[in-house]
């Protein structure tokens, strides 16, 4: 059920849903608005999933409520009967964080390498990213980009703008000149202009 738009409500059926379908083995919830509680609210229901193969949680602002989604699936092994986790762009960062991610899936006494698991685009940070990726690159097949790019675009625009702001506060124009220096030029033309004409007549 991707893109549908839930919140917390909405995660409380899927939760329901989910008790009452214990052959479940696929759940896609991408790009719905489950924020922590949502997470917190689906955690229970997890944790008796036994069948589930694949997870799409990606998008869905869990934040720290990713926290309570991954305690769910290692408490109970869940996590070891799984194909695909995705938890991309979920804002998920901290050190807590960072440290059950590096203790679930490096100890796991399971065999995860055929487990996809994406973290992309979250708060890690770039040492952060550096740190899951040396510990677990050769426990799961691991997706784990760095957001940097855009963050880097966002500067550089931000710069550009006030850049160009401050020229304007400065009276300053495209050609690097004093835009009152531009406006006595012009004045100047007008008035050389008109006496060209007076002469004519």
């Amino acid at each position: 059920m991707p893109q549908n738009g839930m919140r917390v409500e909405g995660m409380e059926a899927i939760a329901e849903a989910i008790k009452s379908n214990p052959n479940l083995k696929i759940l896609n919830l991408n790009d719905n608005t489950m924020c922590e509680k949502g997470g917190r609210t689906l955690a229970p229901a997890l944790a008796i999933a036994r069948n589930l193969e694949k997870i799409n949680f990606g998008d869905c602002l869990l934040k720290s409520g990713c926290i309570n989604v991954l305690n769910a699936l290692n408490d109970n092994d869940i996590i070891g009967n799984l194909k695909e986790l995705i938890l991309s762009g979920n804002e998920i960062g901290g050190r807590e964080s960072i440290d059950l991610i590096l203790n679930i899936f490096s100890s796991n006494l399971r065999d995860l390498t055929s487990l996809k698991l994406d973290l992309s685009c979250n708060c890690f940070g770039v040492s952060g990213c550096d740190e899951i990726k040396e510990e677990l690159s050769d426990k799961v097949n691991l997706l784990l980009e760095y957001v940097v790019f855009n963050v880097l675009i966002s500067n550089h625009l931000i710069a550009f703008l006030l850049f160009n702001s401050n020229r304007d506060d400065e009276g300053v124009n495209d050609e690097g000149q004093n835009n009152e220096d531009q406006r006595d030029e012009d004045e100047d033309s007008y008035d050389y202009a008109d006496e060209k004409e007076e002469e004519d007549d």
